[in-house]
């Protein structure tokens, strides 16, 4: 009977244990989701913008600081480059990445943030005051700016229309090409945005003569009747004295592409010519009376002028095999081996060489390397250039690397009979053809205009 007893009384102490573990893990539960419920749904919707939560809409931020005074970098975020990579390889200094990514993590999980992001980032002298992040799939941009010694992020919403707009000149006794697309209705940005397509065949600052056309068509963003950015260079054509470039995108499916020419290649090449935009040339290749010592000898780069503190970045991809400092001739000064290609380039007079720059690290082409100076045997801020093919020093400005990708057989033909066609009879019939078939309301966009345009176009 005792024992019976014993045995009924363990039954209702389990039961009462069992019950007593069932309420302490419901308490739990329901403080997590109390504590961090509701930030794991906001992350989820901050990496939509379409969908952003009306407490996003930060109508009347403001920084402190004057954006417009301030000197943008931008690069893409590459497939596969986490974010911690795009500001090793754009030069954002160590300091200012905790509090930058503290910042941005109240908006969206960084760890998603797509393949092709375009990062803006404003500088303020060497001081880093505002970083934007804009993507075609987001119809907001991400600002994170500084305020003291933080920073703060959050969703600027701009509503945007895309369309398409149309350029064309003739470069004129004394004229460049920039001074053509800006009288053209263009500005700086689109005209270095156009530079950047030939960039790696054609130098604007050498090879430009005067009759050479040009024309493009780009993506304009609109918001609230005024033009705030543009998109992709769709269509691009440059006819010189000897020949006639076309280049034409092809998008990747995942937000990004390239722009190929009619054999299939891309006009990105694995070298720059050159490695930062609209450089002045101050001396070139050969045989010259050096500016400081007065000596007459060979000159085995080329003197690229800037302003001083202008990020200067690798040509290629590669490593670095010296990165010296306050050598007599060429200053602060790096050198870089480009893989199996036999190319080789150095790169003096650097105001300063970036962090992690240091014999062995690895490059990408576009990495931040140093910044525009004056440093050792010089007589004014430049980048004093040069490059090497199987150990033999040659002219950087008639260097032509490999094309980065190439297509061909069934993807080439698709390519060129429902995008490359098009697109060239369009910059073949001109502005005026253009502007009767597309008037601006009409905002065509390109799915649309080389489907109406393939059964037209010429076959070539």
């Amino acid at each position: 009977m005792s024992h019976e007893f014993s045995s009924k009384r363990s039954r209702i102490v389990a039961a009462i244990f069992i019950a007593a573990l069932v309420m302490i893990l419901t308490i739990v539960i329901l403080v997590v989701n109390t504590m961090y419920g509701s930030s794991e749904m906001e992350d989820d919707l901050s990496t939509l913008p379409g969908d952003l939560p009306p407490t996003a809409d930060s109508s009347g931020f403001s920084f402190d600081f004057d954006a417009e005074a301030l000197v943008w970098t931008s690069s893409h975020l590459r497939t596969g480059e986490a974010l911690s990579t795009f500001f090793d390889r754009m030069d954002v200094p160590d300091t200012l990445r905790p509090p930058l990514i503290s910042a941005l993590k109240t908006q969206m999980d960084v760890r998603k943030m797509p393949a092709g992001t375009e990062i803006d980032l404003g500088w303020e002298g060497l001081r880093l005051q505002r970083v934007d992040f804009s993507h075609s799939r987001f119809d907001s941009v991400l600002q994170a700016g500084r305020t003291g010694d933080e920073f703060v992020a959050h969703w600027a919403v701009l509503p945007s229309d895309t369309m398409l707009a149309y350029y064309e000149g003739e470069i004129l006794v004394g004229g460049s090409v920039y001074e053509s697309i800006v009288a053209g209705r263009g500005n700086a940005r689109l005209a270095i945005k156009f530079f950047e397509v030939f960039q790696f065949t054609h130098y604007f600052a050498v090879d430009t003569r005067r009759g050479d056309r040009f024309s493009f068509v780009v993506e304009e963003i609109w918001r609230e009747g005024e033009r705030v950015g543009f998109g992709n260079i769709l269509a691009a054509r440059y006819a010189g004295e000897f020949d006639t470039l076309t280049a034409v995108y092809k998008a990747d499916g995942v937000g990004a592409g390239e722009l190929f020419d009619a054999e299939g290649e891309t006009f990105r090449r694995d070298l720059l010519r050159v490695p930062f935009a609209a450089a002045r040339i101050t001396s070139t290749y050969g045989v010259r009376r050096h500016p400081v010592s007065g000596q007459v000898r060979m000159h085995h780069g080329v003197d690229l002028a800037a302003d001083r503190g202008t990020p200067v970045v690798a040509s290629g991809k590669g490593v670095v095999t010296r990165a010296e400092w306050d050598h007599p001739g060429y200053g602060n000064w790096v050198h870089i081996k480009h893989g199996d290609s036999g190319f080789e380039t150095r790169y003096g007079h650097f105001q300063r060489i970036a962090k992690r720059i240091r014999a062995g690290a690895r490059v990408e082409q576009g990495t931040v390397i140093g910044y525009v100076g004056s440093t050792g045997n010089t007589t004014g801020p430049h980048l004093h250039y040069e490059v090497f093919r199987d150990g033999q020093r040659m002219n950087p400005l008639r260097v032509k690397g490999s094309p980065v990708q190439r297509i061909d057989g069934e993807e080439l033909e698709q390519f060129l009979a429902q995008v490359y066609r098009p697109w060239s009879f369009v910059l073949d019939q001109g502005d005026q053809h253009w502007r009767m078939l597309y008037p601006p309301a009409a905002m065509p966009m390109p799915s649309v205009l080389t489907t109406a345009l393939a059964s037209s176009a010429p076959q070539r």
